[in-house]
């Protein structure tokens, strides 16, 4: 006799488990190419690119702000790694120079 039949109260519950496990495992975005960015000042801005199944595909790091100000050349690794990439999404995480780098990402 299955485990389910002799305690017909507790499958009901496993089964709601798994299946708010899934659902709160879930990416929040559904299943897309996401370019994540850490704010960074000095020690610059981390970028990552996950493909649609959250595999880390690449990353990068760029000098937009003090010291360097490398602004252009952000911008063009940025656009560079959402052209490779198929990038349909960006993050942006809410450290340091975080809303110094809201403004980076191209359109």
């Amino acid at each position: 006799m299955p485990a389910c039949a002799r305690r017909p109260n507790a499958w009901p519950s496993r089964c709601f488990a798994d299946n708010l496990r899934d659902l709160l495992l879930a990416a929040p975005a559904g299943p897309r190419v996401v370019l994540g960015l850490d704010p960074g000042i000095r020690t610059g801005v981390k970028v990552a690119v996950v493909d649609a199944t959250g595999k880390l595909v690449d990353t990068s790091t760029v000098y937009p702000h003090e010291p360097r100000k490398d602004w252009d050349g952000a911008l063009h690794t940025l656009a560079q790694l959402c052209e490779k990439h198929g990038v349909n999404l960006i993050a942006i995480g809410n450290g340091t120079a975080s809303r110094e780098t809201d403004k980076l990402p191209p359109t």
